[in-house]
């Protein structure tokens, strides 16, 4: 990124060093304010943009259960969230492993200040078998780590439930 830079504009040595540093720090200041201007909205603590806001009963209602879903995480119960997992998720991951990798990876970033919806969508993931599904991304700020991105897959399961079937956290 840095070469191409400089080559663009013509610079070399610290001068296309200092212009980039700078260039990066005004894109993070910028993202930054776009991502606090976001509103608060009725989702207990989630935040929605107007183009990420709900647009379906479906949305509304996996969104409330990834929120019971993602406390039980925030709250470190893990072994419960597994559970309360749909069946393809419990198929595909033990207790143990996720147990196992909560701790590696989510506890790490400490307990959470706040968490924005970035992005709803309704489609059916690649490879998943037909169904209802909701993919929801996060930002979240956390005591350690800031601004990560968490990704929450629900499907509707044969009960009505939205359940989760996937977990990212970056």
């Amino acid at each position: 990124m840095y070469r191409s830079y400089a080559t663009s504009f013509g610079l070399r040595g610290g001068k296309a060093v200092g212009t980039f540093i700078a260039a990066l720090l005004v894109a993070e200041i910028l993202s930054s304010l776009a991502i606090s201007s976001l509103a608060r909205s009725p989702y207990g603590g989630f935040v929605t943009a107007s183009q990420t806001s709900p647009k379906s009963d479906a949305e509304r209602n996996a969104i409330s259960a990834a929120q019971a879903w993602l406390k039980m995480i925030d709250d470190r119960d893990y072994s419960g969230s597994w559970r309360e997992a749909a069946r393809p998720f419990k198929s595909a991951v033990t207790m143990e492993s996720w147990d196992g990798s909560m701790k590696q990876y989510r506890e790490p970033a400490g307990n959470v200040i706040s968490r924005k919806v970035l992005d709803i969508r309704t489609e059916l993931p690649p490879g998943a078998p037909a169904g209802n599904y909701v993919m929801m991304q996060f930002l979240t700020d956390f005591t350690k780590k800031h601004a990560a991105v968490e990704t929450v897959t629900f499907a509707q399961e044969a009960d009505g439930q939205w359940r989760a079937v996937g977990y990212y956290i970056k």
